[in-house]
């Protein structure tokens, strides 16, 4: 009988050896497997952190049960070397000791498996910006190139037009030109194509100054957003606005808005005492002016030009507003180059007001 009880003893020792070997094996390869998923890169991170997941769940049970069959076992033996009964209080850490010796690995796979997670969403996530930001820069300078293409090429036809005119002394009056013959719209266009210019300018210097104060693009991002929210807000009472006033007189009071705005940016910027705060507060109010100002020039080309010239108007005052935007860059870039940025305020600051 003692044989056979102490036979029986060794084959379930033997078979908790064999238990507690493959759940100790089968976690370290549910641990191997979690890294491989981690390392594999699947298109969506949802499908590997569900898989990273039901992984850890099962290693979390494996290794419950791992601890509960090692720690039967030691218990078996203390009690074995110990004849006593054992008191309510070594009962209870007994306890205490098997919920730490559980807690403590599975807390430690699942810090591991969050971690594993967090930087897969992260590498994916940086991965889909990379490629929207590489399809935004695509589409943004495809639309430049045809912008400037288009630009030049209106502005190289209307040059030949001018020059035909002027050549046989004539004025033109037909085609899409035929609104010059007007001496006041002349007269406004020249003034906006070098107030456009200044404008432009400015904006380049404006954004380059941040960057030289800062050194972040994401200051600059700030600043190009505060020059043009009030523009998205105000616009709409802007064009109420100016069909109630004297349009001439409130084109040249917002004129002088922006003059005062860019000379006291130039000042700031000559004397050193620029700061980040003083062009975001600059920035707001050369948007507001601008919200007021663009639709009441817009509505003063009915004043300038008989209605039957009004659309030859509205298409040549588009075409100097998109060179404009070609010009004014490319100049600010070599002003920049030459005097600074705060040479550049200080030429657009000249050319806005003229």
């Amino acid at each position: 009988m003692v044989e056979k009880t102490a036979a029986e003893l060794e084959r379930r020792r033997r078979r908790n050896r064999i238990i507690v070997v493959t759940v100790l094996s089968l976690t370290v390869a549910l641990t191997a497997a979690q890294v491989l998923i981690h390392q594999l890169r699947f298109p969506s991170p949802i499908a590997s952190n569900l898989l990273i997941i039901a992984l850890v769940n099962i290693n979390i049970v494996l290794l419950l049960l791992l601890v509960l069959l090692v720690f039967r076992d030691l218990f078996k033996v203390y009690l074995e070397r110990r004849e006593n009964v054992l008191g309510s209080k070594f009962r209870v850490k007994l306890a205490v000791a098997f919920v730490s010796l559980a807690l403590l690995p599975a807390g430690l796979l699942f810090l591991v498996a969050s971690n594993l997670i967090t930087t897969s969403v992260d590498s994916w996530f940086n991965i889909k910006v990379e490629e929207s930001l590489d399809k935004a820069l695509e589409v943004a300078q495809a639309y430049t190139r045809r912008t400037q293409e288009g630009t030049l090429s209106r502005a190289r036809h209307m040059a030949a037009r001018l020059g035909e005119g002027l050549a046989g002394g004539e004025t033109i009056v037909t085609g899409p030109f035929r609104a010059l013959r007007h001496a006041d719209f002349r007269r406004f266009l020249t003034g906006q194509g070098i107030s456009l210019v200044g404008t432009w300018m400015q904006s380049i210097a404006q954004g380059w100054l941040v960057l030289e104060l800062t050194g972040s693009a994401f200051a600059v991002g700030i600043t190009a957003t505060l020059a043009t929210l009030p523009v998205l807000f105000f616009t709409l009472y802007g064009g109420v606005v100016a069909d109630r006033v004297d349009r001439r007189r409130f084109i040249m009071f917002l004129q002088a808005v922006m003059l005062v705005e860019a000379a006291v940016m130039a000042g700031l910027t000559l004397t050193h005492y620029i700061t980040v705060e003083w062009i975001w507060g600059l920035a707001v109010l050369f948007g507001i002016a601008t919200a007021f100002e663009v639709p009441t020039r817009q509505a003063f080309l009915v004043e300038l030009v008989p209605p039957e010239d009004l659309i030859s108007a509205a298409a040549i005052n588009s075409t100097t507003y998109n060179l404009a935007r070609v010009i004014g860059p490319a100049i600010a870039g070599v002003v920049v180059a030459a005097g600074g940025v705060s040479g550049t305020s200080g030429c657009g600051d000249a050319a806005g007001w003229g």
